[in-house]
């Protein structure tokens, strides 16, 4: 998440756990390293 802050074009991408997202509709990309 912090990383994020260094790219610009990122700007408005929220990085969160799947559990926050629960309940809402929202694209979403799922990258697991």
């Amino acid at each position: 998440r912090d990383r994020l802050e260094e790219y610009p074009e990122a700007l408005g991408v929220e990085v969160s756990t799947i559990d926050s997202f629960q309940g809402r509709e929202a694209d979403a990309v799922v990258i697991s390293m």
